[in-house]
């Protein structure tokens, strides 16, 4: 009983195979075949896929590693330069590269070479003494970035005009002249894009005249909003003025005396600078604008301020020293506020956010690697040299013993093959026997491995589809995580190298590598019910596979019983139908023989007819061709005969040599003409008789009467030899009494 049903469960195995998974894949629907398909693509690629995600990860580190590299060496070049154009030591240096470095993470410069630059010109302008802290030099210097970022331009030139505010005393101190030229910016001081360039040029005139930083920028304000064509221009008719009012020449003392001021007074005040050359200033000022005559106001003005008076105009009537200041307003922390101002929005921030991050890793490049490798190679530089050159010497001396030591293998490979060929010689009666044994042994298990391949028929693809879903998951997975890594360190390239696109392709990495282990996981569980739904089905569908077989058992022997009976009927009938149409083949081959006896003589009989037709049809032709030829003949001969040829044999020319028988001819012609002129004559009197009554009348009415037509009687011929002949004879017998011409009414041929 137990064979018996290791045989039907044997039988049943093939029978089954695929209908499991099929039944799962219809309990799983859509969501088991991408589980079932990540695992097969996982399983294939995993080390494709593994190499790719590495090749990835290694990839971007080694792009931040050297972009990081490349950038401290390069701020290393930078701090070197500032030092050397400095004059200061290595420790002062590097920590205004520090400084910088800071200023270029805040977002205050372009790039780390301006931020340099900014902390250059600020101690080298001296906004700030040389024990500055480094606090200290760094808000300098981003407000002089600020500043020449306001102004449009470089940080030189601008720390250069603070410099000379400064030093000229127009402001107690750096931040005080950063706030000064912020607040002429913001009051239209700039507009000529000359504003630096004056407080360079003329700051040293304005400490002259005693005024103060707000009172110069108040004054370049008023000007310019007054018509003046730029700041350079208000400021050299200040300076004109005060060389004027220094020398006080006989015009200059005039126009004061005009104005209601004292030459002298004026001259004194002016010479001694300060307040009272401030005041002066004003105090002339003041007077030209009470001038009522526009002519004499700016006759006076020439006179106090030379040839500019002329370029300013009426401009110059609107500089007010007294209120330059408070027209210019308050200016304390302008820069600081115009600093801030430039760096609040999103942009700014997210580029400060990367730049630290950036700045950060370029120190711990330059602070710590880059140290540390030099460290290494002067310390185990010549270490490792030694040992290169001692292992180039080594090989120099060992390979002509490699080549011995080569050469011995090479024999002792000849040897162990004759050893080989002598072992299977004497193994071959041994070979024989172990294979009995062996064959013995394997009898013995075949039948396990028969059980254990039936197994496996039955549950091994469901258990290879759990394996695999598994597997792919488990290198989904990692390929997520893989992605993730690769996404971050793009993003940390993308964050360092400042490229947006890199950012943003590394945050997808990393989405897409949460979403992969997401969908993997959920993927991995769907494979694995699939597979065990697959094999429950297995085993619950063995039983109806045997029921299953029984009734194809039963319905075939039923089949072959109705196939065989239709297989006999259909061979008799195919016999007799053979039969039949042999038959009728042997008849038509009959009828074809008899047909072609019958016929076998026709074309001898049919071309002797023919000969024969012919024949009689061309005997009678040449028979009454002689009878017709001799008919014509004699036509002919009596046609001839009455012509002259020599002479002519009959007719009235016979009597006649042929040379005269033409003329003759002529002459018969001729005379049958003139035979018949007198029935012409008669026709042609009569025709006339009856035309010239009707017409005469008419011509005889006289010269009173109306001019009567000519009569004209018309006669006509037909061209021919007979008619012209008639025509001749009328011509030579008809008159006429009126007039008329005979000649003219013949019009022959027409």
């Amino acid at each position: 009983m137990a064979e018996e049903i290791g045989v039907a469960f044997v039988r049943l195995i093939p029978s089954m195979r695929g209908f499991g998974p099929a039944a799962g894949d219809a309990m799983n629907g859509a969501a088991g075949q991408p589980a079932a398909n990540a695992g097969d693509a996982a399983g294939r690629n995993f080390g494709g896929a593994f190499k790719a995600g590495l090749a990835g990860v290694a990839l971007a580190a080694g792009m931040a590693l050297f972009a990081g590299i490349s950038e401290a060496m390069n701020q290393g070049r930078i701090v070197s330069m500032m030092q050397a154009s400095m004059g200061t030591t290595p420790e002062v240096a590097e920590r205004y590269g520090q400084v910088a470095g800071e200023l270029f993470a805040n977002a205050v410069t372009a790039d780390f070479q301006t931020a340099a630059d900014a902390v250059a010109e600020t101690m080298n302008h001296g906004l700030l003494p040389t024990d500055a802290t480094m606090g200290q030099i760094e808000t300098m210097s981003t407000g002089l970035a600020d500043v020449a970022t306001l102004l449009g331009e470089e940080v030189g030139p601008t720390a250069r005009a603070v410099g000379k505010i400064l030093k000229t005393g127009l402001a107690d101190d750096g931040t005080e002249a950063l706030d000064l030229l912020t607040r002429g910016v913001q009051t239209g001081a700039n507009e000529a894009d000359d504003l630096l360039d004056t407080f360079s040029e003329y700051a040293t005139q304005f400490r002259q005249l005693g005024l103060s930083g707000d009172q110069a920028m108040g004054l370049l304000s008023q000007g310019l909003k007054g018509g003046a064509r730029d700041a350079d221009l208000v400021a050299d008719t200040l300076k004109e003025g005060t060389l004027i009012l220094q020398e006080m020449g006989e015009e200059a003392a005039t126009a004061l005396d005009e104005i209601g001021l004292s030459a002298e007074d004026i001259q004194g005040r002016i010479a001694g600078g300060g307040d009272g050359a401030a005041e002066a200033l004003d105090d002339i000022l003041d007077g030209l604008r009470d001038v009522k005559d526009p002519a004499d106001q700016a006759a006076l003005a020439v006179d106090l301020f030379g040839t500019k008076a002329e370029d300013m105009q009426d401009a110059i009537l609107s500089l007010d020293p007294s209120q330059a200041a408070e027209d210019l307003g308050e200016f304390e922390g302008a820069a600081k506020s115009a600093g801030d101002t430039l760096r609040d929005n999103a942009a700014t921030r997210v580029e400060q956010f990367k730049r630290t991050l950036q700045q950060n890793f370029v120190e711990f490049i330059g602070g710590e690697v880059i140290p540390r490798l030099q460290e290494l190679k002067e310390e185990f530089g010549p270490t490792f040299q030694a040992g290169v050159d001692a292992a180039r010497d080594f090989w120099t001396q060992a390979k002509p013993w490699v080549k011995e030591a080569t050469d011995g293998l090479s024999g002792l490979g000849d040897g162990f093959r004759g050893v080989e060929t002598d072992a299977t010689t004497s193994m071959s009666g041994t070979q024989a026997a172990v294979y009995s044994g062996l064959t013995q042994v394997g009898a013995a298990f075949s039948s396990g491995e028969t059980l254990i391949r039936d197994g496996w028929a039955l549950f091994g693809e469901d258990l290879v589809g759990i394996a695999r879903t598994y597997l792919g998951q488990t290198v989904e997975e990692w390929k997520g995580r893989l992605q993730i890594v690769s996404g971050f360190l793009q993003m940390w390239a993308g964050v360092f190298s400042g490229d947006w696109r890199k950012i943003w392709a590394g945050a997808k990495d990393v989405l897409t590598g949460a979403k992969d282990i997401i969908v993997s996981r959920w993927q991995a569980g769907l494979g694995v019910v699939r597979n065990l739904t697959s094999a429950g089905m297995g085993l619950v569908s063995s039983g109806w596979s045997a029921a299953w077989g029984g009734m194809k058992s039963g319905a075939s022997g039923a089949g072959r019983w109705v196939v065989n009976d239709t297989k006999s009927w259909l061979s008799q009938m195919r016999s007799r139908m053979a039969s039949g149409l042999g038959g009728a083949v042997g008849l038509f081959r009959a009828l074809k023989s008899k047909v072609q006896g019958a016929l076998s003589g026709a074309p001898d009989w049919l071309v002797a007819a023919g000969k024969a037709i012919i024949r009689g049809l061309i005997t009678g032709l040449r028979s009454a061709m002689g009878g017709l030829m001799g008919a014509l003949g004699g036509i002919a001969g009596k046609v001839i005969g009455h012509f002259p040829n020599s002479p002519a044999k009959e007719g009235p020319l016979r009597q006649y040599p042929p040379q005269k028988s033409g003329a003759k001819i002529v002459n018969f012609l001729a005379d049958g003409m003139r035979s018949a002129t007198s029935d012409v004559s008669a026709a042609s009197a009569l025709a006339a008789g009856a035309a010239i009554p009707a017409t005469a009348a008419a011509y005889r009415s006289g010269p009173g009467t109306a001019a009567a037509p000519q009569p004209v009687l018309r006669v006509q011929a037909d061209g021919s030899r007979a008619s012209q002949a008639v025509m001749w004879l009328i011509q030579n017998s008809v008159r006429t009494d009126y007039g008329s011409s005979v000649t003219a009414a013949f019009t022959p041929g027409r």
